[in-house]
């Protein structure tokens, strides 16, 4: 970042998280009418605050977070809502940030699996519901589930992207 951005981008940030957070669990869903509005809102408050290149920071992050999630949506992992989830969040904090955020919430995903399955008793079949998983992020191709969802489990990709991004905040 070539100039601080203002703490109240983080706040809006924070603020659309944990509304997607909600939706996701109250509803299963991240919604379009929060995501794309997200995504303007981080480009225009970027380029308010550092001019053209708070502009090419955004657009980096942008095409960072949505490309870099695209072939599991085509894949049929996850579904469109965490695409442009990712989209804001690269809108709003640039490349670097929204890179470290989908690593965060990947391993929060992964324990929240875990720990689902154990509570769940179901650790056999469970454990070949996550290994698939995993082996479908290194093959996109490859048609799953995400784990827990088809069980009813509460597995909430809103809760690890909000959780993720807190994390990265935090140890930055």
């Amino acid at each position: 970042m070539l100039a601080e951005q203002p703490k109240f981008v983080d706040l809006i940030l924070i603020s659309i998280l944990l509304t997607s957070c909600y939706t996701d669990l109250r509803y299963g869903k991240i919604y379009n009418v929060i995501t794309i509005p997200s995504c303007i809102a981080g480009i225009l408050l970027n380029y308010l605050a550092l001019g053209r290149a708070g502009l090419s920071y955004s657009f980096l992050g942008l095409a960072a977070g949505a490309a870099m999630l695209l072939p599991f949506y085509l894949a049929g992992v996850l579904g469109g809502g965490n695409v442009k989830l990712f989209a804001a969040i690269g809108a709003f904090k640039g490349f670097e940030f929204v890179t470290s955020s989908m690593i965060a919430s990947l391993a929060v995903m992964a324990v929240t699996a875990v720990f689902i399955t154990i509570i769940k008793r179901n650790v056999l079949r469970q454990s070949k519901n996550i290994f698939s998983f995993f082996i479908s992020l290194v093959l996109p191709w490859l048609k799953t589930e995400i784990p827990g969802k088809k069980d009813g489990y509460p597995l909430s990709t809103g809760f690890a992207v909000l959780t993720g991004v807190i994390a990265v905040y935090y140890l930055r």
